[in-house]
C-alpha cells in the first residue's frame, strides 16, 4: 500500500490515521481496538448492518479477517465543531475494484480516536462513470510497510479461472446460501462443533491410548513432567509423541496458511479437510485392527496428535475470539472474570465461552461411551464432526478480498 496525504488534518491526526490504515491492511486487531473510542459509544456501520460499543466492534474484527492490498487515491479531511474531524478515503485494490471509507475523529486524553466509522463494500467501477482520482500530495511520516495482499480464492487454490472482480459466486440452494448470511456466526458454531469433537478426540487418547491427551498439549506437559520425576505408572513415551506431533501439526497448518488473510478461506478449508480424512482413515485402521500392538498404539497417538495440531493452527486462523477448539482454561478466565462477579465487562461474550466448555466435557463425556464399541468408534465421530464442519465452513466462508473493503 502506499498513498500521500494532503496536510490539512493536524499532524497528530494525520499519524492516527496512517496508524489505523496500516493496522487493517495489517489485520492487527490490538492496534485497531486500541484507535476506536472505548466504551459504548463508538459506531461502525456497513452494508451488513450497525455494530455499536468498542467490544461489539472488536469481536467483529476478530472473525471477518484482513483486507487485500490496496492503495489510498483519495483522502479527504474536513474539521468538524469541537475540534473533531471526519476523514473520507478512497481506496483501489490490487485484486480490483474500489471501496470508501469514512471516520469521525475525535481527541481524548490518549490521543485521536475512531468515535464513528462507514464502510462501503469493495465494488467493481463502472468503465466510464468514474472520474480519475486527484493524486493526494504528500507522504505520511513512515509509509506504511504493506502487509502480504490475500491470494484471490481463486484459480490458485481451486484449479478454475479466477471470477472477474464483483462477480458473485454461483448461487446455492436457499437452504445453503443461509450460511453465506453471517459468516461470523457460521465460523461461531463450526468452532464449537470442532470443540465438542476434540473433547471426544482427547477422552478416546487418555482411556484409550493409555493417558495420552492427543489435543490438550497442557495436560500432557503436566504428565510428562510428573512422569519424569519418577512418579509410578505414568506414561512418557505417549505424551512426549503428542508433544512433538502436536507441534508439527500446527506447524504445518501455519505453513499452508502462510500470507492468507485471517478468517475461513479455501486454504483453510484444505487443512481442515486433511484433518478430517487423516481422522478417518485412522478410524478404519482401528477398526481392522482390533487389538493393535504398543507401536501401532503409538503410531495413532502421532496420527491424532498430528491432525489435532493442523486443526488448532487452522481455528487460530478463523480467529473466532474465545474459541481456540482445543483448550477451555483461557476461555474459563475470561467467563469468570468478565462476569458480574469479576469485572462486569460491557457485551460479555458468555454465551460462547459457557458453550466453549459445555461441549469439550460433553465431546469427553461421549468419547468415553464410545469406547464400550472400540477406539474407532470415537475416532470415526470426531471425523464426521470435522467433514461435515469443513464442508459447510467452505460454502459459507467469506471472500473477503474479493468481495468486501471492510475496515
Amino acid at each position: 500500500m502506499t498513498a500521500r496525504t494532503d496536510g490539512r488534518m493536524p499532524d497528530e491526526l494525520a499519524d492516527s490515521f496512517w496508524r489505523y490504515e496500516r493496522a487493517v491492511v495489517q489485520n492487527d486487531l490490538h492496534e485497531m481496538d486500541e484507535l476506536f473510542v472505548p466504551g459504548d459509544a463508538p459506531l461502525r456501520a456497513d452494508s451488513q448492518g450497525l455494530l455499536v460499543g468498542h467490544s461489539t466492534i472488536s469481536a467483529f474484527r476478530s472473525t471477518r479477517g484482513g483486507v487485500a492490498e490496496r492503495t489510498l487515491t483519495m483522502l479527504e479531511p474536513r474539521p468538524l465543531p469541537d475540534g473533531a474531524w471526519v476523514v473520507s478515503a478512497q481506496s483501489d485494490y490490487a485484486v480490483g475494484g474500489f471501496g470508501i471509507q469514512t471516520q469521525v475523529w475525535v481527541r481524548t486524553d490518549a490521543g485521536w480516536r475512531i468515535l464513528a466509522a462507514h464502510v462501503t463494500p469493495r465494488v467493481a467501477p463502472s468503465p466510464g462513470l468514474r472520474a480519475t482520482t486527484p493524486s493526494i500530495d504528500r507522504e505520511p511520516a513512515g509509509d506504511p510497510t504493506p502487509a502480504p495482499a490475500p491470494a484471490s480464492p481463486t484459480a490458485r487454490d481451486r484449479g478454475r479461472p479466477s471470477r472477474a472482480p464483483g462477480q458473485r459466486r454461483k448461487p446455492l440452494p436457499r437452504a445453503l446460501a443461509t450460511l453465506r448470511d453471517d459468516p461470523a456466526r457460521m465460523q461461531l458454531i463450526a468452532m464449537l462443533a470442532l470443540t465438542f469433537s476434540t473433547g471426544v478426540i482427547d477422552a478416546v487418547g487418555y482411556l484409550g491410548l493409555d493417558r495420552v491427551f492427543t489435543a490438550n498439549m497442557t495436560g500432557n506437559i503436566v504428565i510428562l513432567g510428573m512422569a519424569l520425576t519418577g512418579a509410578e505408572g505414568l506414561p512418557i513415551i505417549g505424551p512426549a509423541v503428542a508433544l512433538l506431533g502436536f507441534a508439527a501439526g500446527a506447524a504445518v497448518a501455519g505453513r499452508m496458511l502462510r500470507g492468507r488473510s485471517a478468517g475461513w478461506t479455501s486454504r483453510t478449508t484444505a487443512v481442515f479437510a486433511a484433518v478430517g480424512a487423516a481422522l478417518a482413515l485412522t478410524s478404519i485402521a482401528t477398526a481392522v485392527l482390533p487389538q493393535p500392538g504398543e507401536h501401532v498404539l503409538t503410531a495413532i497417538t502421532a496420527v491424532l496428535a498430528i491432525s489435532m495440531g493442523m486443526q488448532a493452527g487452522a481455528a487460530r486462523h478463523v480467529a473466532v475470539k474465545d474459541v481456540t477448539t482445543v483448550v477451555v482454561t483461557s476461555t474459563l478466565t475470561g467467563l469468570a472474570a468478565d462476569s458480574v462477579f469479576g469485572a462486569r465487562a460491557a457485551q460479555h461474550p458468555w454465551p460462547r465461552r459457557l458453550g466453549s466448555i459445555a461441549l469439550i466435557g460433553a465431546g469427553a463425556a461421549l468419547g468415553a461411551l464410545t469406547l464400550h464399541v472400540g477406539l474407532w468408534l470415537g475416532v470415526a465421530v470426531s471425523a464426521l464432526f470435522t467433514i461435515v464442519v469443513t464442508v459447510l465452513g467452505h460454502i459459507g466462508r467469506p471472500v473477503s478480498a474479493e468481495t468486501a473493503a471492510d475496515e
